[in-house]
């Protein structure tokens, strides 16, 4: 089996990157594929608790979906990752360790590709979806009226 690890530093507290990986309103403005058009996310973030993400590439409706498979707020996820064109079913365990109060390392493994095309096609993906993160202004509860 292949995976790959990508390793960030972040400016975001933990709590925040946390329910950007949980809140389907955050979900929706970073992890979606390049060029993909949202139709709409959905999560329900207890464990074994669904996740979707649906969209349309190149005007052709489909979908990213899986379970949450172990929550630990703040700082650790494990969830299941199924897009409907491949056969195989991969697991993202993702670590978030506090630097600051206001930097966060954020650790992404991805694992069991069936293959190394399958691996460096969805590290691609995740390099624009992390860029896509990165850009996202920090909304907390005390500043969203």
């Amino acid at each position: 089996m292949f995976q790959l690890t990508l390793v960030r530093q972040l400016m975001y507290p933990v709590t925040w990157l946390y329910r950007a990986w949980t809140d389907p309103e955050m979900m929706q403005q970073w992890l979606l594929p390049a060029g993909a058009d949202l139709i709409e996310v959905t999560a329900n973030a207890v464990q074994d608790g669904e996740y979707h993400l649906r969209f349309a590439l190149a005007g052709k409706p489909t979908q990213i979906h899986g379970h949450y498979r172990k929550l630990h707020p703040p700082d650790h996820l494990i969830l299941s990752w199924h897009w409907p064109e491949s056969p195989q079913t991969t697991l993202i365990d993702l670590r978030l360790n506090a630097a600051s109060h206001l930097t966060t390392e954020m650790m992404v493994r991805h694992t069991a590709f069936a293959d190394a095309e399958s691996r460096n096609q969805q590290r691609a993906q995740w390099e624009h979806c992390l860029r896509q993160l990165q850009q996202m202004p920090m909304i907390t509860p005390e500043n969203t009226d």
